[in-house]
């Protein structure tokens, strides 16, 4: 059984994360028309990369339901595209594609959250939040599925969990590039 205080903390993290979103969300660009692009890089933090600022982060997009979803492969490695975390549920999940250089692309329908990433290098993540226009808030979905197949409701520990690695691991000031002479 949760004691009150860890209940609190669950729901406060909830309530500034769908806060954040939802302020940042009005101002995203990185939806064109309905549709994401996602140009898959060597760059670190910004591997997903939408081109558009949501959050501080470029790997993140919010789009309704329909969107289109484009993956370019224009890095200089091989990389997959692989659904992390999905709306339990959600039409067309899991996705894996082989590992190639080239593009890929898919439809989201399902509101929700939904996480991809590159089986070859799982430090890579890309996000979008199908959001429905006529709920209020962000729409993550009321319950997530993950890879591995367990799901998990969208207000839990390990789903705030999971986003906070999401927003650290796309964050090109917490990596470095060993391969510099510079530190």
């Amino acid at each position: 059984m949760f004691e009150t205080s860890q209940f609190r903390k669950i729901v406060s993290a909830i309530i500034y994360f769908t806060a954040t979103l939802t302020f940042l969300s009005i101002n995203n660009a990185s939806a064109d028309g309905n549709q994401v692009n996602f140009a898959l890089t060597d760059n670190a933090g910004h591997w997903f990369d939408t081109g558009s600022v949501v959050a501080g982060n470029r790997s993140i997009a919010i789009a309704s339901p329909g969107v289109r979803i484009n993956f370019s492969g224009n890095s200089n490695t091989v990389h997959t595209r692989t659904s992390l975390i999905y709306p339990t549920g959600a039409a067309g999940m899991p996705f894996n594609t082989d590992p190639k250089k080239g593009g890929d692309s898919l439809t989201l329908t399902t509101p929700g959250l939904y996480v991809f990433t590159c089986s070859i290098h799982p430090y890579m993540f890309g996000a979008v939040i199908v959001d429905d226009p006529t709920t209020s808030g962000l729409d993550l979905g009321s319950s997530l599925s993950l890879v591995n197949g367990i799901t998990v409701p969208s207000s839990s520990d390990l789903a705030t969990r999971l986003l906070r690695t999401f927003f650290i691991a796309t964050n090109p000031a917490n990596w470095q590039n060993y391969a510099s002479s510079a530190p």
